[in-house]
């Protein structure tokens, strides 16, 4: 068992559905690796809660100084105040929030994620949660220059992320929504960026292994993606798939 903290991705990892829809262990070692991930969140969660309520205000001290988008990114850089991990994630939030009214905003909000995240002090937050939250930002912004039609720019975005994960068999990055069915068991919805919601269902259910779609934010009509010979599980609203063969 290594000492280091373990990113999201490698516990999940450890875990698969079974065919009762339950999650459990691959092997002994996996309930040692959750109880090391829980121990570690519980280490880190007097850094990050604080930092989630602070944001806001290191939001508003960024942007209260008319300075334009140039001159925020000079404050990040030189005032350390907003090397600051609640911050990042807050501007990710309000870049995604703002792409149905202003693509240009979006676009700065996530150059300003990245640079914050690029300032982070790894001997603080650790290496590796680090190094996962600048991949995030600059997936994020290669999304918003996308929408810009900035392609250059977004795949140089892309490009770092790519650089950030590296080669690993439990991800692999793709240039749109449609890709990510490729080879794909399940959907699983973890966002509810835009670009999301009006999907190709009859694409998902021909492209899917296993005809299932799992919303993480009951985004989806669920009668609707039924429609198209999927099964659909949501969050408090969805059957499981056990009841679901009960009903049949």
């Amino acid at each position: 068992m290594t000492d280091r903290p373990l990113n999201p991705l490698e516990l999940a990892a450890t875990l698969h559905w079974d065919q009762d829809g339950r999650a459990t262990s691959r092997d002994l070692e996996s309930k040692r690796v959750l109880d090391h991930w829980l121990q570690q969140l519980e280490h880190f969660d007097p850094i990050f809660g604080p930092e989630y309520v602070e944001a806001p205000a290191l939001l508003s001290d960024l942007f209260i100084e008319e300075s334009g988008h140039a001159g925020r990114m000079e404050r990040i850089e030189e005032d350390n105040r907003f090397h600051h991990w609640g911050l990042c994630q807050h501007l990710m939030a309000e870049s995604q929030r703002s792409v149905a009214s202003s693509a240009v905003l979006s676009r700065d909000l996530s150059e300003l994620a990245v640079a914050v995240a690029m300032r982070l002090d790894p001997g603080h937050y650790h290496l590796s949660w680090t190094e996962d939250l600048r991949a995030k930002a600059w997936c994020v912004h290669a999304d918003a220059c996308r929408r810009l039609n900035r392609v250059e720019e977004a795949a140089v975005a892309m490009g770092e992320a790519r650089r950030i994960y590296g080669d690993r068999a439990d991800l692999e990055l793709v240039e749109h929504a449609e890709a990510a069915l490729d080879g794909a068991d399940v959907l699983a919805l973890l966002t509810e960026w835009q670009e999301f919601r009006s999907p190709d269902f009859e694409a998902m259910r021909d492209r899917l292994r296993h005809k299932a779609v799992f919303d993480g934010r009951n985004v989806y009509d669920p009668a609707l993606v039924r429609s198209f010979g999927l099964q659909y599980h949501g969050i408090g609203r969805g059957v499981t798939p056990r009841r679901e063969r009960r009903k049949r």
